[in-house]
């Protein structure tokens, strides 16, 4: 699986509070490693002014907020144990930086298992709640949408 639509409903919410509290736009930028999720994200978000990259083709872009989507939810992410790629995804962000993915996955990986060892330690995890990763309320709940996106 190189894309995940949970996440990227996810993503498309923080997204949506970030906008709220007025954070323009074009100071978020979205980062994820595999170009299927890109496309994904790149279509359920469709603003102008806010970018969407792959982990390759952020190198040397800084956001105030970066989102970062892993996708993956097993420790074959391939992508994901590359220092390399990680240290890419990881500092972009100049003010806010916010991974979205699995912590199961990440404490498995060994380039992000110290990472997710440090939110779990300080608290910064925030879970996503069983039902969001229901296919029918994953549907209603994107009907529903509310904020101008």
């Amino acid at each position: 699986m190189r894309k995940n639509k949970y996440e990227c409903w996810v993503i498309f919410h923080i997204i949506c509070e970030l906008l709220n509290k007025q954070v323009p736009e074009r100071n978020i930028g979205v980062i994820t490693p595999y170009v299927e999720q890109y496309k994904l994200l790149r279509s359920a978000i469709q603003r102008p002014m806010l970018d969407v990259y792959t982990i390759d083709k952020s190198q040397g872009i800084d956001k105030e907020c970066i989102l970062v989507s892993c996708v993956k939810q097993t420790c074959r992410a391939e992508l994901l144990k590359d220092i390399r790629r990680i240290n890419v995804a990881f500092t972009r962000a100049q003010a806010k930086l916010v991974i979205v993915g699995s912590l199961a996955a990440a404490l498995q990986i060994e380039t992000l298992k110290s990472y997710a060892q440090l939110v779990v330690r300080e608290g910064w995890v925030v879970p996503v709640p069983d039902i969001a990763m229901e296919k029918e309320y994953f549907k209603k709940n994107r009907r529903e949408e509310k904020v101008d996106m």
